[in-house]
């Protein structure tokens, strides 16, 4: 019976292999050591190979299901000599493999395994197509914005110094033509619809380098560096999934339907417009009023204004004037096809890049460029689905996500917090707070300086005369000397006294002042400069005093 058992082991382990067969030594219940040791000597230790199919063994709709790891041990396995029955056991035991535990940070979602089949499918059933574009064939996009300038002609030394920066790097405009190729047809496109001077469409060039993950110092984003608050005023939405300024259409259509505006605001004046949307329209109209009120000059070149925005119109005012004619100043531009790059598609539901890759056959990082709005990879689970996607994989995308079922969630990944962390973060902010405590309780010190009462001194500290002569055991009659050290007592910690007095300051209202220009002018909205200064009307009187953002 013990020799037909090994014979029927033997013919299995030929037939399957030793890797993929998991077999139990046969162990009797008073083995003796020759038998247990040829046993070992037999068979490998229990495992399972990378290279196993993995679907006749485990289930792979359960997310849980554990992977074996594949143990770095020869195929023949010196044998252990222990008399005993126990260590023989012990050698059993240890041979079996160790399970691959997921990290808490991120874990598979439940429906992996059936996107995966589900996407699989798909791609079969729709495989892929090469689409070959012509755009040899069409005609270049440079020559059609050549032809739609409408800005005056100007050649002066400010002009002429720019065009001199921009030749000094002849490789600039070379990477400049490499990365406005997806965005710059959409561009044109939208400027020629709303019949704008052409040289409009290279003003991303001079913002943001064609670079629509681009962030500035002061937090403007997007290829048209929209700030914050003057985002959400045209529309731009933003949150922890999505920020419109980086959306390459609606960013677009925001920034061109504001300079349309700002170009009304002054008088058909391109040049003061497209100061105003680099400096802020209050302030280049409260440079106007300053040069009118000394009788000067009020157009752009005449006026009083920062460095940057002093150079910023002359810059783009360069970059045309080389693009008019590369050739004349020794520049070489790349090829711009005059046919679209991509198109939008609604999906209809929240979905993740990866998959809408795998879907379109392209890569995530062109993707990427393509929907630099999307902050975390993956749609909003509230919308917008806007996937923007190039034009040759629109239809395929098209076809192989009509294939998935409706009711599948087309997100891959899901990311959570652990406890630990969520402890941690707690902590830490327990600790913020007993350091602010501790701060406010403590006493500063201040060196007396020339000029200095301790009328002065209290209110700065916003304490009181009687509690500093206490502190430092002043009498009636006696002085302050300079360089003195005086202990003082605040109700308040001078570090946070400092932080609210820089986050508001007065301005004073003057004629032709409303809310939505004071609102633009410190950044901020409309509904919170009225709540900082109780207002519920939209009249201002010239003169006033009103609190806002510093």
């Amino acid at each position: 019976m013990k020799m037909f058992r090994i014979l029927y082991l033997l013919i299995l382990t030929g037939l399957f292999g030793c890797n993929t067969l998991v077999t139990k030594p046969v162990v009797n219940e008073e083995p003796s050591t020759e038998k247990t040791d040829k046993t070992v000597y037999l068979f490998e230790p229990y495992r399972i190979d990378k290279t196993t199919d993995l679907t006749l063994t485990t289930d792979q709709n359960n997310p849980a299901t554990f992977f074996w790891k594949t143990e770095s041990t020869s195929s023949q396995v010196k044998p252990v000599i222990n008399r005993s029955k126990n260590n023989s056991h012990k050698r059993i035991k240890n041979t079996y493999p160790t399970v691959r535990t997921y990290t808490a940070k991120q874990k598979l979602a439940k429906n992996t395994p059936s996107i995966g089949r589900a996407i699989a499918k798909a791609i079969k059933i729709i495989p892929e197509k090469k689409r070959f574009n012509n755009r040899s064939s069409t005609s270049n996009l440079w020559d059609k914005v050549r032809k739609g300038y409408a800005f005056k002609s100007v050649d002066n030394n400010q002009v002429q110094r720019e065009i001199n920066k921009f030749l000094s790097n002849p490789s600039y405009f070379q990477r400049i033509s490499r990365k406005a190729n997806p965005y710059f047809y959409h561009i044109v496109k939208e400027v020629e619809n709303r019949g704008l001077p052409m040289e409009l469409a290279l003003l991303p060039a001079i913002e943001s380098a064609f670079e629509p993950r681009a962030v500035s110092h002061k937090s403007a984003a997007g290829l048209w560096q929209f700030m914050p608050a003057t985002g959400r005023y045209y529309g731009l939405t933003q949150n922890k999934w999505y920020d419109g300024r980086r959306d390459i259409a609606a960013s677009t259509n925001a920034a061109l339907n504001y300079l349309k505006t700002l170009h009304n605001m002054f008088n058909g004046d391109w040049f003061l417009a497209l100061a105003a949307y680099n400096y802020g329209e209050g302030n280049v109209g409260k440079a106007i009023r300053r040069n009118a009120k000394n009788n000067r000059p009020t157009d752009f070149w005449s006026l009083k204004l920062p460095r940057e925005t002093r150079e910023y119109v002359p810059k783009l005012l360069a970059f045309a004037k080389i693009v008019s004619n590369p050739k004349a100043y020794g520049v070489k531009l790349q090829r711009i096809s005059n046919q679209p790059y991509f198109k939008k598609f609604n999906v209809g539901r929240q979905i993740e890049l990866s998959v809408v890759a795998q879907l379109a056959g392209t890569s995530v990082s062109e993707l990427k460029l393509l929907n630099p709005c999307y902050r975390r990879g993956i749609t909003s689970p509230k919308g917008p689905y806007n996937i923007t996607l190039p034009a040759s994989k629109i239809y395929q995308f098209k076809q192989r996500l009509a294939q998935i079922p409706s009711n599948l969630k087309l997100v891959k990944t899901v990311a959570f917090a652990t406890k630990s962390v969520v402890k941690h973060r707690r902590n830490k902010v327990s600790s913020k707070k007993a350091k602010n405590k501790k701060h406010t309780k403590k006493t500063s010190s201040h060196r007396v300086r020339k000029g200095d009462t301790l009328w002065k001194i209290a209110k700065r500290y916003k304490t009181t005369i009687a509690k500093i002569k206490n502190l430092n055991k002043l009498g009636k009659r006696s002085s302050l000397k300079i360089g003195q050290r005086l202990v003082v007592s605040a109700k308040k910690s001078t570090r946070t006294s400092n932080r609210t007095s820089k986050k508001t300051k007065k301005h004073r209202v003057r004629q032709g002042d409303n809310w939505w220009k004071l609102a633009k002018r410190y950044g901020t909205t409309v509904s919170l400069l009225k709540r900082l200064n109780r207002f519920k009307s939209n009249s201002l009187r010239v003169g006033k005093f009103l609190v806002v953002p510093n």
